[in-house]
């Protein structure tokens, strides 16, 4: 696909219009997309760059619009977010937006019949892409789910057994708890994510990698080592290159530093240059208890 983008991008200053083969190369980079985007990195920058200037070499004339985007319901406006005027070609990206909403999710949803509307007024082509990120206001007791990834998380400290994801969380302030993730990939994967976001109280301590307990030492797999591990405040996050099929475990550990009761969000893992291929634990919720030494750690 490199060659063939970098072949677009030659023949677009050469033959801007006077030939169908740059149109036919476009189509077929179009065509070879996987969920909005290509293969790799390298290979949706030369794409992107060869269809920017095939865009600009094929434009029957000069940009001279105002661009703006809005959500409404029926006939009212929610919200806007914002308008840009275009006065050239340009592969520029230009964000709009964005916009915080608090949406319910009962009966009578405000989000239902929610649309995002963009118009550009004047001449010209405009291109865009719509995102949405969300958060669940509501996370206590919510079910896993599965696109591609299974994500199963469990606790234990050592005054106790594996607790289920879901059931609560007690530990004593100054304990530490095991987390437990157990990942189950159906078909390789590369350039995996995994996240597992913290419940307030708590604090990361240290990982271990990722470990294939697939039961098939014949495929020569092994333990497969995480690449790197993040140890933030409110999360942990290792990063895989290659995940070949299999079961595997990831284990890291947490210090309760806190007293009080909290919410523990899903465990998160994602294709990264595959969103659509992912998966979420279920939720659980915390109790910090007061610590019976004297040397107890709390640090709120």
């Amino acid at each position: 696909m490199r060659s063939d983008a970098a072949v677009l991008e030659a023949l677009s200053t050469v033959l801007p219009g006077d030939s169908k083969v740059p149109f036919l190369l476009a189509e077929g980079l179009l065509r070879r997309r996987k969920a909005g985007h290509w293969t790799t990195t390298s290979t949706n920058s030369a794409a992107i760059v060869a269809l920017a200037r095939h865009t600009e070499a094929t434009q029957p004339q000069t940009p001279d619009c105002t661009a703006s985007a809005w959500l409404s319901k029926g006939r009212s406006t929610f919200c806007t977010f914002g308008q840009v005027e275009f006065k050239e070609v340009t592969a520029d990206v230009v964000e709009l937006g964005p916009q915080t909403l608090n949406l319910s999710s009962g009966g009578d949803a405000l989000s239902d019949g929610l649309r995002v509307t963009i118009s550009a007024q004047g001449q010209g082509t405009v291109f865009y892409n719509v995102h949405l990120s969300y958060l669940r206001t509501s996370v206590v007791g919510e079910a896993s789910e599965d696109h591609g990834f299974k994500l199963h998380r469990t606790y234990s400290t050592n005054a106790d057994s594996d607790r289920v994801a879901g059931a609560n969380i007690t530990a004593r302030c100054g304990e530490v708890v095991l987390v437990s993730l157990k990942l189950c990939v159906s078909t390789t994967r590369y350039h995996v994510a995994l996240v597992d976001r913290l419940p307030a109280g708590f604090e990361p301590l240290q990982g271990q990698g990722f470990e294939d307990t697939s039961g098939d030492p014949a495929g020569g797999r092994g333990t497969l080592p995480v690449s790197h591990v993040n140890y933030r405040d409110s999360c942990v996050e290792a990063f895989i290159s290659v995940l070949r099929p299999g079961l595997y475990m990831f284990r890291h550990t947490l210090r309760a530093v806190t007293v009080g009761n909290f919410q523990a969000p899903p465990a998160s893992v994602e294709e990264m240059y595959n969103p659509a291929a992912s998966g979420l634990s279920s939720t659980a919720s915390a109790s910090i208890l007061p610590s019976t030494s004297k040397a107890a750690v709390n640090k709120g």
